[in-house]
């Protein structure tokens, strides 16, 4: 039986289990599973210092921030992931 993979966006949980080929086990994004990641995809960074960053996405520039956006669009509106 297979659990559901979650992220979190900027403080908003997504349930991207249907995206498990990307975001579960062996998943090119499977760092991101069950953390904070708004940071790092605004950065389209893997590096542990961006994941659980949950302040983080208050200090991003203004075309990380669009990024983010972009990011939260996706995860909001299309499916399935990504």
């Amino acid at each position: 039986d297979l659990k559901p993979v979650y992220l979190s966006v900027n403080g908003t949980v997504f349930d991207v289990s249907d995206g498990r080929n990307f975001y579960g086990p062996d998943g090119p994004y499977a760092a991101f599973a069950g953390r904070e990641c708004g940071v790092a995809l605004a950065k389209m960074s893997f590096d542990e210092e961006h994941l659980d960053d949950f302040d983080g996405c208050t200090k991003l520039n203004p075309g990380e921030k669009m990024e983010l956006e972009g990011w939260i669009d996706k995860f909001t509106y299309y499916r399935p992931y990504p």
